[in-house]
């Protein structure tokens, strides 16, 4: 099996593992400081429209310093006098420092009917802001980062859904009125780029399910996007449809559907590739390489005109995704808990850490399986051996089952792989270096490497280790990042074993793993 399908699979199985049964309605990702949230009526892990407004809610308050939760605008039931909602988002990231940071931009449940979207952008905020103080990597893309997230973009429409009806628009009741549960504008066909350009790309009729609306950007959700997007993200790219963006654009838009298994990226109006095809296929498969989705771009599903997608990367030049999640609309809890949530969390973890370069980056190696042995997860006296351990690959890509050798990414060996050791009360750098290949020699694609960190001079506090490879073309890859704690008086515990309790449900060809019972003084991780 080729390292990256390999390590994929352990990923998957470790998180899994890690994933707590929902008896409680909580979700996984999210603080145990939250209170329980209200599910969709049959899918209690799905949070509805109100119980998104209200975790965010809370989470800004938990996190004042590092969310803020804002509103950008209205659905159109609310712009109408009819009820509705505000458009809200959250913004996360650490208010000190640098003002100008590289942006990501989350945004989900577009469609109304595509339960899982909301679930996971939610997940992956609460994810963040729970583990700023303990997870280095997660520290250090809150200091770096600005993540925008719009939970619902649709949440008129959302509304209908969670009657169990499938509702796919927006609910301007302008359009089919004469029949109730067919109104409203298909928002991923409403956008101003290439709107009503490709045949069969949307619909003029207004009963159909992908409805462009009456005009280009009719609609108030359409509109407070497009808006909210151009006060984000500069323009890198000249008026022409042949223009590229520079190479050194920042910021990233992660669009994300349901269902499919898919990762997706421009043109979706043309079967030509976008002039970043190439990089935009590179990240394509590197974020595929997380989940396990089949990647191309976005045309290969069918045709589409005004779609976010490509208003994002055509009018900006700011890359753009969609994730199309699943493996159905109204996807299962368990579906949902044991694969969609466990394998995006890292694809979107990734997509943070390359939104300062996300067209040069992606190129670089990964670093996998990151550890610190000795350090464990508690402080250790000065002098402590600490062995730092990776495995680093040029080659971390998902491609489709008949793809060419010819088509594939072009992969480098491995020249070095750097590591830096921070002070994390003021990010002053105590110890550098170069971690060693464990043969010898770099001279492959993919290399276990190690050093062993001196730790005899650090002062008691906590440090966090950071680590990039860099192939033989000069390109380095996204950093990642462990902590440690150094404290003279400590005593190292003695960690015993856990106590194993494992249970197994099938039905339908699925089985859920519930290891929620077991025991341990610790956190169980794997």
């Amino acid at each position: 099996i080729p390292l990256n399908e390999a390590e994929l699979k352990r990923k998957r199985a470790k998180a899994r593992s890690t994933t707590k049964s929902d008896k409680q309605n909580t979700n996984a990702y999210v603080s145990a400081n939250l209170p329980l949230f209200e599910g969709i009526p049959g899918y209690s892990c799905y949070p509805t429209v109100e119980a998104t407004y209200a975790m965010a809610e809370a989470l800004s308050q938990q996190f004042p310093n590092l969310a803020e939760w804002k509103t950008v605008g209205e659905s159109w039931r609310k712009a109408n006098g009819q009820g509705g909602f505000d458009l809200k988002v959250l913004v996360l990231g650490n208010q000190q420092g640098q003002e100008d940071k590289p942006k990501l931009l989350l945004q989900s449940a577009m469609h109304a009917r595509e339960y899982a979207t909301a679930a996971l952008t939610m997940e992956f905020a609460g994810y963040l802001l729970s583990r700023y103080e303990t997870d280095a990597d997660v520290n250090w893309v809150l200091n770096e980062r600005e993540i925008h997230i719009l939970f619902v973009m649709n949440p008129d429409g959302r509304k209908e859904a969670e009657k169990g009806l499938y509702w796919r628009k927006n609910a301007n009741a302008n359009f089919c009125p004469e029949s109730p549960d067919k109104i409203g504008v298909d928002l991923n066909r409403n956008f101003s780029f290439k709107w009503n350009t490709t045949e069969n790309g949307s619909s003029g009729e207004a009963c159909a399910s992908n409805f462009r609306g009456d005009v280009a950007a009719s609609e108030p959700e359409t509109q407070v996007v497009e808006s909210y997007i151009r006060s984000l993200f500069d323009d890198h790219r000249g008026a022409a449809d042949t223009d590229a963006a520079d190479l050194n654009t920042q910021g990233l838009h992660l669009d994300i559907h349901s269902y499919g298994s898919l990762v997706v990226w421009p043109w979706g109006h043309d079967s030509n590739a976008a002039p970043n095809g190439p990089q935009l296929q590179t990240l394509g498969r590197k974020f595929a390489a997380f989940n396990g989705y089949r990647a191309f771009q976005a045309v290969g599903m069918y045709p589409t005109d005004g779609t976010i997608d490509d208003f994002v990367y055509g009018e900006l030049g700011i890359p753009s995704f969609v994730f199309e999640l699943g493996t159905q609309f109204f996807e299962t809890c368990e579906v949902y808990q044991q694969q969609v949530l466990p394998t995006n969390i890292p694809a979107l973890l990734y997509a943070a850490k390359v939104a300062d370069a996300p067209y040069v980056k992606p190129a670089g190696p990964n670093v996998i399986g990151l550890r610190l042995q000795g350090a464990g997860q508690f402080a250790i006296p000065a002098g402590t051996e600490i062995k730092l351990t990776a495995t680093v690959s040029d080659n971390f890509y998902q491609y489709l089952p008949d793809e060419v050798d010819s088509a594939k990414e072009s992969v480098q060996s491995i020249d070095r792989v750097e590591y830096v050791v921070k002070n994390a009360d003021d990010n002053a750098t105590i110890l550098e270096g170069l971690l060693l290949p464990e043969d010898g020699l770099y001279d492959t694609v993919t290399e276990e490497v190690y050093i062993n960190l001196a730790t005899a001079s650090l002062s008691e506090g906590d440090y966090h280790v950071f680590v990039t490879a860099i192939d033989s073309s000069g390109q380095p890859g996204a950093v990642s990042a462990r902590k440690f704690t150094i404290n003279n008086a400590s005593e190292v515990p003695t960690n015993t074993a856990p106590e194993a309790a494992f249970s197994v449900e099938c039905a339908h060809f699925l089985c859920v793993l519930d290891a929620s019972d077991s025991q341990d003084d610790q956190d169980i991780i794997e």
